[in-house]
């Protein structure tokens, strides 16, 4: 079998996340800072599909802010659908192999979430979901996305190193692998590698035009000490 660029990708990322999903649960536990602005897009009653739910962690802001919605939550990773269904028992977690086929009907949602994934996908990847998402979505559906703002920093040190790696095999994408490490009582230190793109705001404008979409507004959350963290886009189906 001939397995393509973006099974590859897909592979690496589900591989790592179950490899490490405990751990990186422990450090994803509570709601991202900056994010408070998607109360605005979520009415009492909407069915809301979380896309690459992790652990489940959208769902404390719905608890936070008491939100009356119908949710689901889909993920590629196994490991992390059991720890959402285990925490979050009355809640519908699905798991899917891959994010071009979700198995709900057309126009079966009012709005669709995205959390830190899209910096997961290449721009073929990218606009296929976003495609997907817009079938399962409702007319003047909206659709909220957030990856992370990766051009600062050590992150950056990644990216050069991995450019200048692939232009001596003549391949070139803004992409790298970048490290989460972690301490484990019995095997000592442990790092695994996933796969990560270096979008801008302006690529995933590019991406949300190209499939149709009405940007509502864009811009970066931001940490406590200002620096820009994700990327947003709030997206609305025509």
């Amino acid at each position: 079998m001939n397995f393509s660029r973006e099974d590859k990708i897909r592979k690496d990322v589900t591989e790592f996340y179950n490899n490490v999903a405990w751990h990186f649960s422990q450090t994803r536990r509570n709601w991202w800072v900056g994010l408070d602005f998607f109360e605005k897009y979520i009415k009492s009653k909407d069915r809301v599909l979380d896309f690459g739910c992790g652990n489940g962690r959208f769902l404390e802001f719905v608890y936070q802010k008491d939100l009356k919605i119908n949710y689901r939550g889909v993920d590629v990773s196994e490991e992390l659908i059991n720890l959402a269904k285990e925490k979050y028992k009355k809640e519908s977690f699905s798991l899917i192999e891959n994010e071009q086929n979700l198995p709900f009907k057309k126009s079966e949602f009012d709005v669709v979430v995205s959390i830190a994934v899209f910096h997961h996908f290449n721009s073929f990847m990218a606009e296929k979901s976003l495609k997907e998402i817009k079938r399962v979505l409702k007319k003047d559906g909206i659709v909220i996305i957030t990856a992370w703002y990766l051009w600062n920093g050590k992150r950056v040190s990644y990216l050069i190193k991995s450019l200048l790696k692939n232009l001596l095999k003549l391949n070139f994408e803004w992409s790298a692998n970048l490290p989460f490490s972690y301490s484990d009582k019995n095997k000592g230190q442990k790092t695994y590698w996933r796969t990560c793109y270096w979008w801008t705001k302006r690529g995933l404008e590019k991406v949300a035009r190209k499939n149709n979409f009405t940007i509502l507004e864009s811009g970066y959350s931001r940490d406590d000490g200002d620096n820009r963290r994700n990327i947003y886009l709030v997206l609305k189906k025509s």
